[in-house]
């Protein structure tokens, strides 16, 4: 049996109906058994032939973006394309699937030249510049949202052409769930978060146990931590592209290494993985796309969530440098023993000792060279990894404090709309009051004027201020213009003196002491106050923070030592400054690398900033929230020895008792019993 032979293997090939063919004939070429069972179906748009219409009429377009090899075979004849003008618009793939699938049917102009993710495809030159250009993104229903939030954000007209829909299939064929059942399946693959949503949910009991005992196969790394949430026993083993022929070369590398009796090589789920991503996302989650099961481009993005700190700038070259130089050591000394042995051997002349000493000197060869192999490529990684991370952090707090100025921009328009209101409002109830002292003073001086008609005029202004003092406080929110109207409408009352209106006045006492005693909130005190804490986020000492470099005090060449002695304490050094093994405990925390503890320290501030828009908005909710996720990170990853940070945290619990948005008294009784006051109305008029 070879290396590369799957035979005695049955595979789960778990791909669209359209996609899953050349997978499973890969899997029979190399001796294994394949079962194709569509865990999701790709079907077009009902009205593909009117999208096609539309984006005729709304063209011509500058860019077509296809977000997946779906996207072209179902979208592609309906965009709209001038061979006339230079092969207008420009054709862009946000993965390698995608252009090779655009090559095979047109042409493929913008593409990443890593990587598989709407990130990197933003990131392309021909992206950057576009305002005032029209694009078209051609997608799923229901697909993933960056491209069109980040292009509209640069200024481009943005159309989007839904052409085909992604349908769970309603079950599993019995054939299939006995295998299941029997244990016979021993790979699945899952190539979306919604594949493997869609595989878990058409089993339940026995069966849905035995599935949690199978191997999955993946390459994205968000489906590695879905089925560590969802209870597989097994860490899924993670393919190094999204091709099919990368999900083979994992098969078969399992395969041999369970033949070999040994673990096969595995990557743990997001949350335990080894390999450093950022820390900065508040919480570890998926887009609704995501929990939809839309996998995003030709293979998700991961997810950033916090975990282990990333390295240091700067510190992968020494890594790298420690890590050559104990491969060398090891070949070294593999090579040195194998030498020894065969000098002595053939002093000696035993033939078969020779031979043996040569086949274990090739063993740690080869195993010397292994190692050397994952190192590097673990590195590489996490290289990897780390930048992808950073750029995400990066377009998010922009996406972030763009929004947080709209809102800022806003809110301070809306201010002054209400302040401005309030001011004319308090303004019409002077003029008012004036109108009616004059009307009054003219119709004193009136012949003939009657008791009865001065009577209704009165209760009329009073009246007109109830319902005055009612809009003020419902509408406006103002206690006080609302506590000046009723105070204006009980001295109305109390001129007529008439006994019918004692129960009328008696209500509005007592609303009157309600806003009186209304609580009123220092909202200028507490925006000035978050924003002095936002000021000194930097002047905060963190608790835990990697240092800016790993090196030796003692690195030095003592004279004398022989070639060996000076490698032998070249390789001890490496490994002692980069590694420091000890047990971990509940109370440990993970470094934080310095552009960490940058983005950290902006996310803090962004929170600050949001409380304070909350204040002003009089959103106790979001208000609350802020201030518990800024104390929140104060507390888990600054020094609380600190006297500024201990001074922000006390801040920050007393700001988050604040009642920003006191209830409002009901003074609408007292209009009430105005109007169904006893008392004798006369004819105005």
């Amino acid at each position: 049996m070879t290396d590369s032979s799957l035979e005695g293997v049955c595979v789960l090939v778990t791909r669209p109906e359209a996609l899953g063919g050349p997978l499973a004939q890969l899997v029979a070429d190399a001796g294994g058994e394949a079962i194709r069972q569509p865990a999701v179906e790709i079907i077009p748009a009902d009205d593909i032939d009117a999208i096609g219409e539309r984006l005729a009429d709304d063209g011509p377009f500058d860019i077509a973006v296809f977000v997946s090899v779906n996207a072209v075979t179902f979208g592609l004849d309906a965009v709209p394309d001038d061979e006339e003008e230079d092969g207008m618009p420009l054709l862009a793939a946000i993965g390698p699937a995608t252009r090779r699938a655009l090559e095979n049917a047109r042409r493929c102009d913008i593409s990443p030249a890593t990587g598989y993710t709407s990130e990197a495809l933003l990131a392309e030159p021909e992206l950057q510049d576009v305002e005032g250009m029209r694009i078209v993104i051609v997608r799923g229903t229901g697909g993933r949202e960056l491209l069109f939030e980040e292009l509209d954000q640069r200024g481009a007209l943005v159309h989007i052409a839904e052409v085909y829909e992604r349908r769970a299939p309603e079950s599993m064929p019995d054939d299939v769930l006995q295998k299941l059942a029997d244990g016979k399946i021993d790979l699945i693959t899952a190539t979306s978060v919604e594949i493997l949503n869609n595989i878990v949910a058409s089993v339940d009991g026995e069966v849905a146990e035995a599935l949690l005992d199978c191997q999955l196969v993946t390459a994205s790394s968000r489906v590695v931590q879905r089925a560590g949430e969802l209870g597989f026993r097994h860490p899924a083993l993670l393919a190094g592209a999204p091709d099919d022929g990368a999900l083979l070369a994992s098969m078969q590398a399992w395969q041999q290494q369970r033949l070999q009796n040994a673990p096969a090589s595995v990557v743990e789920p997001e949350s335990t993985q080894a390999q450093p991503e950022s820390t900065m996302q508040q919480e570890p989650s998926m887009t609704k796309q995501e929990a939809a099961g839309e996998p995003q481009g030709d293979s998700p993005a991961p997810v950033p969530a916090p975990a282990e700190p990333a390295p240091a700038e700067g510190s992968g070259g020494g890594k790298a440098l420690a890590l050559l130089a104990l491969v060398v050591a090891l070949l070294a000394g593999a090579g040195t023993a194998y030498t020894w042995s065969q000098q002595k051997n053939l002093a000696s002349g035993l033939d078969a000792a020779n031979a043996a000493a040569l086949a274990d000197a090739q063993a740690a060869v080869n195993e010397a060279q292994s190692v050397a192999d994952k190192l590097m490529a673990d590195l590489a990684a996490a290289d990897r990894q780390t930048e992808d991370a950073t750029a995400d952090i990066e377009a998010k707090v922009a996406t972030d404090i763009a929004g947080i100025e709209a809102s800022s921009a806003q809110l301070r328009a809306a201010q002054q709309r209400l302040t401005s209101g309030i001011e004319d409002n308090s303004n019409a109830i002077d003029r008012m009051s004036g109108r009616i002292q004059s009307t009054e003073a003219a119709i004193d001086t009136l012949r003939g004027v009657s008791a009865t008609v001065r009577q209704s005029w009165i209760l009329a202004q009073a009246e007109y201020f109830m319902v005055t003092a009612n809009d003020a406080l419902q509408l406006s929110g103002n206690p006080d213009v609302a506590l000046a109207a009723l105070q204006n409408a009980d001295a109305r009352l109390q001129e007529l003196g008439d006994p019918g209106l004692s129960q009328t006045r008696a209500v509005l006492a007592q609303e009157i002491s309600a806003l009186r005693a209304m609580p009123k909130p220092d909202i200028e005190g507490i925006v000035h106050e978050l924003g002095g804490l936002a000021a000194r986020v930097d002047q905060f000492e963190v608790a835990n923070e990697l240092p800016s470099r790993y090196g030796s005090d003692t690195e030095r060449e003592a004279e004398g030592e022989s070639a060996w002695e000076r490698a032998k304490s070249v390789v001890s050094a490496a490994v002692r400054d980069t590694v420091n093994v000890r047990k971990a405990t509940a109370e440990d925390k993970p470094l934080l690398a310095p552009e960490e503890v940058f983005f950290l320290r902006r996310n803090i501030e962004l929170q600050l900033e949001v409380a304070r828009l909350s204040a002003l908005r009089a959103e106790p909710a979001v208000y609350a929230e802020s201030l518990r996720s800024a104390r929140r990170w104060l507390t888990n990853w600054f020094d609380p020895e600190d006297s500024a940070v201990g001074s922000a945290v006390e801040a920050l619990t007393r700001l988050e008792s604040q009642d920003i948005k006191p209830a409002l008294p009901d003074i609408s009784a007292s209009l009430r019993a105005l109007r169904s006051a006893p008392v004798q109305r006369g004819d105005s008029g």
